[in-house]
């Protein structure tokens, strides 16, 4: 398989699973190469190209494979299509979960780059084995993270969306795919972070965020707090923990506010025209205009690093935002 038909995807081109004690293999990369020519500036996405996956089963014998559009979505320049990239847990192929049949489901990645923040969006979409779309669970996300499971609920995940003007964190039920609370960056005077997750109350549950502003009392002791909402969103109350005394080092080494940070995986490199070599490599542009080397940073079917922590995107320290409460 040529490297050319393997790059520019963020997920790893081999995925393994166990599904009803059957193991299934699934091998994804694009039917042309993603660029028409990746060694000038500003290159052009191949049209009419598509994402491959290739499944096969434990003696290795191919039983299937998708064929799945790659197109930019509406205000992307590229849009990049990955598939193992969704979940933690190995269920970006199951069986029948979303088409509630005996089909195969994938979740294959939608990964746009958009100029205007320079950044990434992701969109997960669910195809079945005849590589019919058949839901979308969310789009546009910035970052995503699954919450606990809960008995008698549906999974859920949680989604961070931070175009437009304002921040939101969506809830969305797995396999329904139903936005089962949208909460955004600020509640009341309580600046929500990404650390969060749901809790069991008897037989609903409630979610609980880790709060990203401090206060602070009349003796100067900084007040950090963790707040507990429900389903609607309302706030059913806060914890509030006495972490001592502000002081001027609290600025340079108090926990950055989480509002939001995100869990993304890396960059995928774009190349540049004036390619520079040391060492055997090229030297390419990243989107977002960090420079790798092409041998560590291109995709070359592996996991990136760090693909299961959250960048940090830290707005202000968390002196800067102490005051008083009420």
């Amino acid at each position: 398989m040529p490297s050319t038909l393997l790059n520019y995807s963020a997920g790893s081109y081999f995925n393994s699973f166990n599904i009803d004690g059957n193991p299934y293999f699934v091998f994804s990369h694009y039917e042309k190469p993603f660029f028409v020519d990746e060694t000038v500036d500003d290159p052009i996405a191949t049209s009419d190209n598509h994402f491959i996956l290739e499944v096969y089963d434990k003696k290795f014998n191919q039983i299937n494979t998708l064929s799945v559009p790659v197109a930019a979505e509406q205000g992307a320049l590229y849009g990049m299509r990955s598939f193992g990239l969704f979940s933690d847990d190995a269920s970006d192929m199951c069986k029948g979960t979303f088409s509630g049949d005996d089909k195969m489901n994938f979740i294959v990645t939608n990964q746009n780059y958009t100029v205007a923040n320079d950044d990434y969006t992701y969109t997960f979409e669910v195809y079945n084995e005849d590589s019919q779309k058949i839901a979308v669970i969310n789009q546009a996300v910035s970052s995503w993270q699954k919450l606990s499971d809960i008995p008698g609920h549906e999974s859920q995940y949680g989604f961070i969306i931070t175009g437009g003007s304002s921040e939101a964190i969506e809830m969305v039920n797995i396999p329904s795919c139903n936005v089962a609370a949208t909460f955004s960056a600020m509640v009341g005077d309580a600046q929500l972070s990404d650390n969060f997750d749901r809790y069991p109350v008897g037989d609903e549950y409630q979610y609980v965020f880790g709060i990203g502003n401090g206060l602070y009392d009349e003796q100067k002791n900084v007040i950090s707090r963790i707040g507990w909402f429900n389903k609607d969103c309302s706030v059913d109350h806060f914890v509030s923990f006495n972490i001592g005394k502000l002081h001027s080092a609290c600025k340079r080494h108090c926990p950055q506010p989480l509002s939001f940070q995100h869990r993304q995986p890396a960059r995928i490199p774009i190349p540049c025209k004036n390619q520079e070599s040391a060492n055997g490599y090229n030297r390419y542009r990243t989107l977002g205009g960090k420079r790798k080397w092409r041998g560590a940073a291109k995709i070359q079917g592996r996991r990136h690093e760090g693909r299961h922590e959250r960048m940090r995107r830290a707005r202000q320290p968390l002196g800067c935002q102490l005051r008083k409460p009420g």
